[in-house]
């Protein structure tokens, strides 16, 4: 099987001459489909952190929950904030915060450019704090972390990388 390298598929966008419409649909198919693998690496990810941390999958964590001794449900959220706000603090302060206001904001703030590392690290503080117990949703961080794919790809399209 041939490896497909970087030089090779810009050379393969220089031969398609794709019209600006053109381009636009192909790059948001892809981005879409970013969006869509970065999804399931996060539902992924909660998964295994609460299996890790209350022993059953998400779908089973409020049962699973309800048996753990008393102490546990107290220090698991606990340590789960506790560790999320250490990464937001010291590690990528962009990554606090979720849903429409925040992305919007940030947005804003850095004129539609959002740090590459910001998918990551919201990816680990998010699911961090879901698989502990915290009751957030994922709708808001996927939000966030498909944004993020789409202006880096965007990024490095103005920078002709494509």
């Amino acid at each position: 099987m041939k490896k497909i390298s970087l030089y090779t598929f810009r050379n393969f966008l220089e031969k398609a001459k794709l019209k600006e419409g053109s381009f636009l649909i192909f790059a948001a198919v892809i981005i879409g489909i970013l969006a869509g693998c970065a999804f399931l690496c996060f539902n992924w990810m909660i998964d295994y952190l609460s299996k890790l941390f209350i022993g059953a999958p998400t779908i089973a964590a409020v049962e699973s929950f309800k048996k753990l001794p008393l102490w546990y449900k107290f220090t698991l959220p606990l340590a789960g904030v506790f560790i999320s706000g250490f990464i937001i603090r010291y590690v990528c302060k962009e990554s606090g915060g979720a849903g429409f206001g925040f992305l919007l904001k940030t947005l804003k703030k850095n004129n539609g450019i959002m740090p590459p590392r910001l998918s990551v690290f919201k990816m680990i503080t998010s699911s961090l704090s879901i698989a502990t117990g915290l009751p957030l949703g994922n709708e808001g961080p996927i939000v966030v972390i498909g944004s993020t794919l789409g202006s880096t790809i965007c990024r490095y399209r103005e920078s002709n990388f494509l």
